[in-house]
């Protein structure tokens, strides 16, 4: 079963992805949710219900297709974690992170997103 992505989805899930791309940078925050949504609209047939839930899985593909493009094509320093966690991963470290160091500082923004809600 692959993920339909729809306006009710967009709708639903918007507000999360623009919190961690306003986290990631905020003069480039819509350009890296529409990057986002390309990313999960070309995963969507990846997603399975039973291992994740659907707002965790379109978090993390989002946050990961924003961190890629932001270390891709970048010379300054992208910070990798919330803007309050500037000690946080930042995009040299990201190139040597391990995937659980990675998810840590996704896990990080996914927190502050809930509390904030």
């Amino acid at each position: 079963m692959s993920l339909v992505v729809n306006n009710e989805l967009v709708e639903d899930f918007q507000p999360l992805l623009m919190y961690i791309a306003r986290q990631l940078d905020p003069d480039e925050a819509e350009d890296l949710v529409q990057l986002a949504w390309v990313r999960i609209l070309e995963d969507a047939d990846k997603y399975v219900p039973d291992k994740s839930a659907i707002r965790k899985w379109i978090g993390r593909v989002g946050y990961t297709a924003m961190l890629n493009y932001l270390t891709r094509n970048r010379s300054k320093e992208v910070y990798c974690g919330p803007i309050e966690m500037r000690d946080a991963m930042t995009s040299a470290d990201m190139l040597e992170a391990s995937p659980e160091e990675v998810y840590i500082a996704y896990e990080k923004l996914i927190e502050l997103f809930e509390e904030a809600e």
